[in-house]
């Protein structure tokens, strides 16, 4: 008898390949969701199997594919289909079928479409014939109105039946699978026909939603029963299955309280002490039925092996009092101490990309880092966590704003855009504010122009709208402060300007790069500022030179990042490091500091520990003490040797 534990329920099926490698044998799920992992875990050599129990079809792709066709009508509007329902329709494997091969090309045309709501034919034309895939999406009149619900049903009929041909003629051994889910759910589409032939109030609103509450209620209560070869090597079944059968070698699933036995679970409205009473089954009867069929099933078995999860939902969260059981009749005078009892606990991670807690660099991956350029925004990540560094910038895997959502990263980047709109007039000279045009309008026009940048449509309502408003108030209430504050005393030399510099390490050349949204002079000091949405606080940007720069050969990260707590001082020290670098600015006198826009009256400036604004120069003792930290930094992601590591850490800044 073998116990194996694993993380996640889906982990299970991993042990399939290390039993059955030369012999067959039985998998007992007393999880019956697990079935399709456990069919596509099945080595390779298994060629043919029997499915004796039934799979819910609430859980197929079938049953899928349908709620994402009737998700697509119910948010229909007059203008078409919303695009995140069409976006799940696409992805569906039945809908892959029926686009034969087309689904790039669809979603190629789906992202050039910036419209929220989206009509079928403007969408499949020129790549598919849209007749042929017509039932999906017709389900109107020339009036608009739904058609009747018998009508509906047969369009759905004809769009099984179109995605099972296209496989039919290149079936494997296990595609009866998907041929027996088809099945299922055309038998039941074709008995509601019936029903509604016949009972024509049967549905008193003609409604998709209504439609759909009734369909979803039928199939939910159903399973799918699979029809096989009953005397094949290998069998999957379940626990009720196994009765009066024997098997050399087999593989029990799922043995997780909660799912074997139920426990006090019970469908019933008779109260447990009434059933007691009149002597109706209760729980306690279900737990001793499935104890005895458990156990006859490992004693007549001549390897047992026995798996359950350790996480999951809430049945996967400890393992069933029968395997308590086991290991306790395994003593000396139990009725299992001539078994060889042997307990393994391989615990693994779920194969999601979340899962991943460490990652070997490679010289591959190095000469990316060298042949980039290495950013505060980089950097900061790398901190933060070295895995996202790594998606993000090694494998240049970015996340893209989905069509109609904003959060705080469109917020910061649509200020920042409009600010640099309103005053790219000035730049160059004494600012003074008179080509400034601070109307609402004006600054609605843009930040409109910015959020469909972003794939933000339509900013009239809902979020974007609220967003937009707070914006536009951001904006004005800063410039007005800012013209009041800087007028006559300051020259505007750049906006959003990007500058580089070279950083020598071990005989490496490499680049750093700088983006600064705001560079201006007041007298002979240079100030580099940067704007934050958010808050800013001045104990945020005062630096100790003691404590925070310890001078060092290496600086350990985790060591200075908790004395150096303040991505803040870090971005601003960084923007001093690059600029000071740039040509002709060797013997600047350079200032860093914040422009608020929620607190617009105040300027937060990079200062010591007196509140005196730091001045930076090329070669003082802080750009020296910044470029040991920076040195540290860089070698540690350069350094082969130390694998990229997911790290738990808080929000850094």
């Amino acid at each position: 008898i073998n116990i194996y534990e694993y993380s996640m329920p889906t982990d299970q099926v991993k042990i399939l390949e290390e039993v059955f490698e030369s012999e067959n044998g039985a998998v007992v799920l007393c999880d019956e969701s697990l079935m399709i992992p456990a069919v596509n875990g099945i080595p390779a050599h298994i060629k043919k199997i029997n499915i004796t129990m039934g799979y819910p079809i609430q859980l197929t792709p079938a049953f899928r594919f349908y709620k994402s066709i009737m998700r697509l009508h119910i948010n229909k509007t007059n203008s078409g289909f919303h695009r995140k329902d069409i976006i799940d329709l696409i992805e569906n494997r039945y809908m892959i079928d029926l686009l034969r091969g087309k689904k790039q090309a669809v979603r190629g045309r789906l992202n050039n479409i910036k419209d929220i709501y989206i009509d079928s034919e403007s969408l499949f034309s020129e790549i598919i014939n849209v007749q042929e895939i017509g039932n999906l999406f017709n389900w109107y009149d020339d009036t608009g109105n739904l058609l009747p619900p018998t009508e509906i049903i047969d369009k759905l009929i004809s769009i099984y039946q179109e995605s099972g041909e296209t496989y039919t003629n290149d079936k494997k051994d296990n595609d009866q699978l998907k041929e027996s889910i088809l099945i299922k759910m055309v038998t039941v589409f074709n008995r509601l026909i019936t029903v509604f032939s016949e009972e024509k109030d049967i549905i008193r609103h003609n409604s998709v939603g209504n439609l759909d509450s009734l369909i979803t209620g039928i199939l939910t209560d159903m399973n799918i029963p699979f029809s096989g070869d009953p005397l094949q090597d290998f069998q999957i079944m379940g626990l009720l299955e196994t009765r009066c059968l024997n098997f050399d070698r087999v593989v029990i699933m799922s043995v997780n309280e909660g799912i074997i036995p139920k426990g006090k679970n019970t469908n019933s409205f008779i109260p447990f002490e009434a059933r007691e009473t009149w002597r109706l089954p209760t729980y306690r009867d279900n737990d001793k039925l499935f104890s005895y069929y458990f156990y006859n099933l490992i004693l007549s078995s001549k390897e047992t092996y026995i798996t359950y999860a350790n996480s999951g939902d809430e049945n996967y969260t400890e393992r069933s009092r029968f395997i308590e059981q086991l290991e306790w009749e395994s003593r000396e005078d139990g009725i299992f101490k001539t078994y060889n009892f042997s307990p393994v606990f391989d615990i693994t991670s779920a194969g999601n990309i979340k899962g991943i807690n460490e990652i070997k660099k490679t010289e591959e991956m190095i000469d990316i880092l060298k042949g980039g350029s290495f950013s505060y925004s980089g950097i900061s990540s790398y901190i933060r966590n070295p895995i996202d560094y790594y998606m993000n910038y090694v494998l240049g895997i970015r996340e893209e704003n989905e069509i109609d959502e904003i959060g705080y990263k469109e917020i910061g980047t649509a200020a920042h855009d409009v600010l640099e709109e309103l005053l790219k007039t000035q730049i160059g000279n004494i600012y003074d504010g008179s080509s400034i045009r601070l109307n609402e309008l004006h600054i609605d026009e843009l930040i409109d122009a910015d959020f469909k940048k972003m794939n933000i449509m339509d900013s009239s309502k809902g979020k974007p709208f609220i967003m937009k408003r707070a914006i536009r108030e951001m904006v004005k209430n800063f410039l007005e402060k800012d013209i009041e504050r800087s007028k006559g005393k300051t020259t505007l030399l750049e906006l959003e300007n990007k500058m580089t510099a070279s950083y020598e390490l071990a005989n490496d050349k490499l680049n750093l790069f700088g983006r600064f949204d705001r560079i201006e002079e007041v007298d002979d000091r240079v100030m580099i500022m940067d704007y934050k949405t958010g808050t800013v606080e001045k104990r945020e940007l005062r630096i100790d030179m003691d404590e925070d720069f310890e001078q060092k050969p290496i600086i350990d990260i985790a060591e200075w990042k908790d004395k150096l707590n303040q991505d803040k001082k870090f971005q601003l020290l960084f923007y001093g490091y690059v600029a000071c670098r740039q040509e002709g600015w060797e013997n600047r006198k350079l200032n860093m500091g914040i422009y608020s826009l929620r607190n617009p009256s105040e300027v937060f400036y990079l200062t010591d520990m007196n509140g005196d604004p730091i001045v930076y120069t090329k070669g003082s003792v802080i750009d020296n003490a910044f470029e040991s930290v920076m040195k540290g930094i860089i070698t540690e992601m350069l350094d082969i040797n130390i694998p990229f590591k997911h790290i738990e850490r808080g929000e850094w800044g």
